[in-house]
């Protein structure tokens, strides 16, 4: 990247990780891969194992956490497509609320699990501007979606194609600036999601995509996420013994199911399309 995709600044360093390199904007921080990977190790990764654990306890509270806080924007007669669904844990959320939604995931195996399981218009596969007519969606949700891809830009142009005027945009992403991103420096859990997370963002870089593409930006805020006791050690201790033996006291106390949130890492942000 010698321009930043963001702000066009050419002001751009790299930093040096264990398993991969970041080249990264001076100005706005947007940072990127430096070789992103190819589409047959993409493939690799959104298998249908990888949308499995999502349907946990943790991640379905999760889901309703981030409804309960898109509720408050949203009003319950227009429709609010859940783009990047999964296995719409989200959706279910929003049905169950009396909203009328609709989901789209580049899985074909997550898409078909929302309409079987869920009874929701899914569509799959890869997106462009024809998907959805134009103007016919009152919101847009996606959650943790636009650091995975790299036509971000168009992703949000179809957005703004799809939504209504005065319709709202709600995207979380991890923030490359959040408070625990600066205290852990090359550790940051967010540089731990390689080679699915191409893309870092942090509020001013998003503000910049979100303004220059038509939109009103109405909030920024520290997002997080709901997780189990059993999923953190998982998924944070490296150490494979250290791991173990605390895996092994969470079991015996009975606590590898509690549930905590902590807000590090994302960051959640609000649009809403002039």
């Amino acid at each position: 990247m010698t321009n930043c995709r963001i702000c066009n600044n050419t002001n751009i360093t790299t930093l040096e990780l264990p398993k991969f390199k970041l080249d990264q904007c001076s100005d706005c921080g947007y940072a990127q891969l430096s070789k992103y990977p190819s589409e047959e190790e993409v493939e690799k990764i959104y298998k249908d194992n990888y949308f499995e654990e999502k349907r946990g306890s943790d991640h379905i509270n999760d889901s309703k956490m981030k409804f309960e806080f898109v509720e408050k924007f949203i009003k319950k007669d227009g429709l609010l497509l859940d783009f990047g669904c999964g296995t719409g844990n989200f959706l279910k959320s929003a049905k169950e609320a009396g909203y009328n939604v609709c989901g789209f995931d580049v899985s074909e195996y997550a898409a078909e699990y929302v309409k079987t399981n869920l009874n929701i218009e899914t569509k799959s596969g890869k997106f462009n501007e024809d998907v959805y007519a134009q103007e016919s969606i009152d919101a847009v949700t996606s959650f943790d979606v636009i650091e995975h891809l790299t036509n971000f830009e168009y992703m949000v142009d179809c957005f703004k194609t799809w939504l209504k005027p005065g319709g709202y945009l709600f995207l979380t992403t991890p923030d490359i600036k959040s408070w625990d991103a600066v205290v852990l420096k090359k550790n940051w859990y967010g540089f731990q999601k390689y080679p699915e997370h191409i893309n870092f963002f942090t509020s001013k870089s998003l503000r910049i995509l979100l303004e220059s593409q038509g939109f009103k930006v109405e909030k920024v805020k520290v997002w997080g996420f709901v997780r189990s006791f059993e999923y953190i050690f998982t998924h944070w201790i490296k150490n494979s013994k250290v791991q173990n033996i605390s895996l092994k006291v969470l079991r015996a106390l009975h606590l590898q199911n509690i549930e905590i949130y902590i807000p590090m890492v994302d960051l959640m942000l609000v649009a809403k399309k002039d």
